[in-house]
């Protein structure tokens, strides 16, 4: 027997919800731009929505009820809505998903938080979805970066007068499409004019954030624009001389 309450059914696999760019933006945005399971900066491309109280529970009727009970949360609670994603790397999102859920004082704090700033990410989401225009450059900058399709060109028809700033979403769509480096990998973790320093959790560097960076950032063994450490490339570890 099909098991429907509130909106909820059950009774066969569930499909599991896919996310818009403009609601990943929003959630990684309104939440620090870090992963709320490692606490380290991420990037957008690699930033997911992941669901505090997990999306699998929605199979288990009985056991999401007790979750919610367990945490004072009303029955109504929408396990697909903002308030109950956090920004995460798609490793930690996995790696979570391996354990057992378990309410925790913690969880309690999080999901506090959430209820309460859960308009704020609407709000941010919306901006996107009630102006096309935004939206629109919103996906062909995502989508991309995250089939690394998008090219020196494009940035330049995208952007042709440069790095925007009257609007914080669309300057960060730039800083995304002009980091020169491979978005699996380097994370951005500073950035002073059109310099990022990045990490990838163990090397880190410097590398430029612009549409045209100058030829002396490209390394002359691998290509990259590095980052740099000093005078060595990060991404093939080989040294350059500052006259190549």
């Amino acid at each position: 027997m099909v098991h429907a309450v509130l909106g909820r059914s059950f009774g066969k696999q569930m499909k599991k919800r896919v996310f818009t760019y403009s609601e990943r933006y929003a959630v990684w945005k309104q939440h620090g731009e870090r992963c709320y399971l490692c606490d380290e900066p991420i990037r957008l491309i690699d930033s997911t929505c992941d669901h505090v109280i997990p999306e699998h529970l929605l199979e288990n009727p009985d056991q999401l009820d007790s979750v919610l009970n367990e945490l004072g949360l009303k029955s109504d609670f929408k396990i697909n809505d903002y308030n109950n994603l956090m920004p995460s790397h798609v490793k930690c999102n996995q790696r979570k998903g391996t354990a057992p859920f378990r309410t925790t004082p913690l969880i309690q704090t999080i999901l506090d938080r959430l209820i309460r700033d859960s308009e704020k990410v609407r709000a941010i989401e919306q901006g996107f979805t009630k102006n096309s225009k935004k939206d629109k450059l919103l996906f062909q900058i995502m989508n991309g970066i995250a089939t690394q399709t998008i090219t020196q060109q494009q940035i330049e028809d995208l952007f042709p007068q440069g790095r925007p700033t009257t609007d914080e979403d669309i300057t960060t769509l730039y800083d995304e499409a002009c980091l020169h480096v491979d978005p699996r990998r380097w994370k951005m973790v500073g950035r002073s004019g059109d310099i990022a320093t990045v990490t990838d959790g163990r090397l880190g560097g410097m590398t430029p954030v612009a549409q045209n960076p100058h030829i002396s950032w490209q390394c002359p063994h691998c290509g990259s624009y590095g980052p740099w450490n000093g005078n060595r490339c990060m991404t093939c570890g080989m040294m350059s001389d500052p006259y190549d």
